[in-house]
C-alpha cells in the first residue's frame, strides 16, 4: 500500500506540465502592474512622511531640509523630542532602537502638548499618519528648541569699552 502512494506521488511530481504562453504572458503582464502600483503608493507614502516631517521641524525651528537627511534627520527629531542628538545613533542597536524611537516619539509629541498615548499610537506605531497631524494641525512646539518661546528679538550688543590706565596713588602719610 505504501509503495502504491509512493508510486502515485512520483508520479504527480515527475508529470510534465505544459504552459500557454497566453496565460505567461498575462500573469506577467498582471505582475508588473501590481508591482508599478506598489511602487506608486511606497512613493506616496514617502513623500507625505518628508513634507509633515518639514513642516514639523519647521514649527520647532529647526531647519526643514533635516528631513530629507537620513542620519540627521533623527538626530533632529531626538533633539525635538528633548532627547541629546546622539540617540539617534542608539537606532541602529537592535531591540533598543525599539525603546528609543517609542521615547523619542513620546518626547516629540508631549513637546507639542500632545498625550503620551499620541505619542505611541499616532507617532510611533502609525507616524504616517501622526506626523502630517503635527505639520498640518494647530499644534505648536512648546518645548526648549529655538522655536518654544515664539521669535526672538536681536540682542543689542554692548560696545566695548577701554577703561584708561589707572592713575597710582600717592601714598598716605599718617
Amino acid at each position: 500500500m505504501i509503495s502504491h502512494l509512493f508510486a502515485q506521488a512520483t508520479n504527480y511530481y515527475n508529470t510534465p506540465t505544459t504552459t500557454n504562453p497566453q496565460q505567461t504572458a498575462a500573469a506577467n503582464a498582471a505582475s508588473a502592474v501590481t508591482l508599478l502600483m506598489l511602487t506608486l503608493i511606497v512613493t506616496i507614502v514617502l513623500v507625505v512622511i518628508i513634507v509633515s516631517l518639514w513642516k514639523v521641524y519647521r514649527k520647532a525651528g529647526r531647519p526643514g531640509w533635516a528631513a530629507i537627511v537620513p542620519i540627521y534627520s533623527q538626530w533632529v527629531l531626538a533633539e525635538i523630542g528633548g532627547k541629546p542628538g546622539w540617540w539617534a545613533l542608539l537606532q541602529f542597536i537592535p531591540l533598543v532602537n525599539i525603546v528609543i524611537g517609542l521615547l523619542i516619539a513620546i518626547g516629540v509629541a508631549r513637546n507639542f502638548g500632545k498625550s503620551t498615548a499620541f505619542g505611541v499610537i499616532g507617532l510611533w506605531l502609525f507616524s504616517v499618519i501622526g506626523f502630517p497631524i503635527l505639520g498640518f494641525g494647530s499644534a505648536t512646539y512648546r518645548g526648549n528648541g529655538p522655536a518654544a518661546n515664539g521669535p526672538q528679538p536681536p540682542q543689542p550688543t554692548v560696545p566695548s569699552v577701554t577703561m584708561p590706565p589707572s592713575v597710582p596713588q600717592p601714598p598716605q602719610v599718617g
